[in-house]
């Protein structure tokens, strides 16, 4: 959890410091479209009927387009490749959740939609490791309940 709270710090604070990037309007777009379907899959799935306007994901997609765009040029930047290795134990992880763990990594395999999604978390993890290991830090002392509190 602490390490999911960091990295989402290290690229939330990554995109409030690029305030003017210029994005590609096309990626937002597809993005926007791709966060509408899949709120429309999730109420679905919990017996909902929704139709959710990609221009309502339009901010949030911005956001995450600027976060790829960044994180890759970072990642290019001072040479961070893909750690396969790191994509294999993630994927291992997710399998391992499921009743049978060696259909979810065929499928993942089989789909390249699927496995670049969780190929470009896994160098997401990798920028935000080293962006962690290169910032400035300012050592802060919590309690473990303060540590623990989701935007603490």
């Amino acid at each position: 959890m602490l390490s999911a709270r960091l990295k989402s710090d290290v690229v939330q604070k990554l995109v409030d410091s690029h305030p003017d990037l210029e994005l590609p309007q096309r990626m937002v777009e597809n993005e926007a479209r791709a966060l509408a379907e899949q709120a429309e899959q999730q109420a679905k799935q919990q017996g909902q009927p929704m139709t959710a306007s990609p221009e309502s994901f339009r901010e949030l997609a911005c956001r995450r387009v600027a976060a790829g765009v960044l994180v890759g040029e970072i990642a290019r930047q001072n040479g961070i490749r893909l750690d396969n290795r790191r994509v294999a134990e993630s994927l291992a992880t997710i399998a391992s959740t499921y009743e049978e763990p060696q259909q979810v990594v065929e499928l993942y395999q089989r789909d390249p939609n699927l496995m670049s999604s969780l190929q470009n978390r896994v160098l997401e993890d990798q920028v935000a490791d080293w962006i962690a290991e290169h910032a400035k830090t300012n050592e802060q002392y919590l309690t473990f309940n303060e540590a623990m509190r989701p935007n603490g």
